[in-house]
């Protein structure tokens, strides 16, 4: 209850329902976790119902449409009619902070229903059953009330098959990637590029590029206009944003770390600092953060800035060195699995491989080579190994060859990928040139 003596349920589910109706396209991601029945008021559970026959649709609950609806059932004026929904809309909130509002939601639909919970107790014991009886009868209520996130989690085929097959239809007008771009065409083809809720774990001995592929990708994201987050365990923010610049200008990074860039290359170096400083780019790089400070950051950046890619480098360092390595890190990756699903995001991980691959004539790094990899190959919807015949032999005939080894690959079929690594640069091309940077001044002069 506030100063003014109006309960915070009712402010939150005001301001649910007129920032869905101010931004009608937020329904579908808050849908699946605030039911009708977790507001308090009639109209509200009305109103919010209608919103969500417009997300099974596929439409946004714009307040043409939730009218449109209303009025078909003849219901509009029971809600309230144009004064109630205008008043709605005078209460929205910022996209971002949707998140917060629905936890709200949530949380004082569960003091509610603990409140009926307790009322229930004595009436439960004067029936005469059992004490055991009664105990595991409340206890079934209350995990109910655990798990309710507002709307039912199995369905019947006929409830969904529909919606799916016009969406497949509806692709047809505008094929291509399904998901944003990971900047490299080649990958995009096999995986519909990064998708919401998927987890990659990208693998591989040391050196042979992980961590430049990672920037790049990020880099890409963000030029797109999808803000990425990259968290580090292994380099200091200089040496990032140095390894950013060598990539962004073309100037080697050597060059960049001994403060010998010619005077000829100036331009370049200018040129890539100010196509970089604009870019939806963030990073984390708290040495110390483990698991619990890790999914915390990337749930407070993704409410901020809307986060749609996180890059983290490197997963075996988030968790202690124990005896318990294992269970940790499947606990992490787990979590991680999970977050990526709730929030909508991508997920990339690097992995160390262990020396076993080294030991072998094929040193191509196979799934069971991850480190301590407890069940991060159950989690990962993609585990790609990555491979530099170059770092073994200093004249290979790949050259500077980077294969991009795709060892599991959820949605689509194994197999490899061909890449360029310019170790001068640190930067991951197309094996071909990488038009999309190079046009706009990032690669510098080939």
């Amino acid at each position: 209850m506030n100063a003014a003596g109006i309960p915070d349920s009712y402010n939150a589910e005001v301001t649910l329902l007129g920032t869905v109706l101010a931004y009608g396209h937020l329904i579908r991601r808050v849908s699946d976790r605030v039911g009708p029945s977790m507001f308090e008021t009639n109209p509200h559970q009305i109103l919010y119902e209608v919103m969500q026959s417009c997300a099974k649709e596929g439409i946004d609950a714009s307040p043409f449409f939730v009218t449109s609806k209303l009025k078909e059932r003849g219901l509009f004026e029971e809600v309230g009619g144009q004064n109630f929904l205008e008043s709605l809309m005078e209460h929205h909130e910022r996209q971002e902070n949707i998140e917060a509002v629905v936890s709200i939601i949530q949380d004082e639909y569960k003091r509610r229903e603990l409140k009926r919970f307790g009322a229930s107790i004595p009436s439960a014991l004067e029936t005469g059953n059992p004490p055991n009886k009664i105990i595991n009868s409340l206890n079934k209520k209350l995990n109910k009330l655990l798990e309710d996130v507002g709307t039912p989690d199995v369905v019947k085929i006929s409830d969904v098959l529909d919606n799916i097959y016009l969406k497949v239809l509806e692709r047809q007008k505008t094929p291509g990637i399904r998901g944003y771009s990971t900047g490299f065409d080649s990958i995009n083809n096999r995986t519909g590029g990064f998708l919401a809720g998927d987890i990659w774990y990208i693998a591989s001995r040391p050196s042979h590029g992980k961590s430049s592929w990672a920037l790049k990708t990020c880099m890409n994201a963000a030029q797109d206009g999808q803000p990425a987050l990259i968290i580090n365990r292994e380099m200091s923010i200089e040496s990032i944003n140095e390894r950013m610049l060598s990539i962004a200008s073309g100037v080697p990074l050597q060059n960049i770390r001994l403060g010998e860039i010619p005077d000829e290359s100036l331009k370049k170096f200018e040129e890539g600092k100010e196509k970089l400083i604009d870019l939806p780019l963030f990073f984390d790089n708290n040495f110390v953060g483990q698991i619990d400070y890790i999914v915390a950051v990337i749930r407070k950046y993704h409410q901020l800035h809307d986060i749609k890619l996180v890059a983290i480098d490197y997963i075996q360092l988030i968790v202690d060195r124990t005896t318990e390595s294992v269970h940790l890190l499947g606990d992490a990756s787990r979590r991680l699995k999970l977050l990526a699903n709730e929030l909508g995001i991508t997920i990339v991980i690097l992995s160390q491989v262990n020396r076993e691959c080294e030991k072998r004539e094929d040193q191509r790094p196979l799934m069971a080579d991850l480190r301590q990899s407890g069940n991060m190959e159950e989690d990962a919807d993609f585990m790609v190994a990555l491979y530099r015949e170059k770092v073994y032999d200093n004249n290979p005939q790949s050259g500077d060859q980077m294969e991009f080894i795709f060892r599991k690959c959820r949605n689509g079929p194994i197999g490899t990928e061909l890449l360029v690594f310019d170790d001068d640069t640190v930067n991951v091309k197309e094996s071909q040139l990488d038009a999309r940077w190079s046009d706009k001044g990032f690669l510098g002069d080939e």
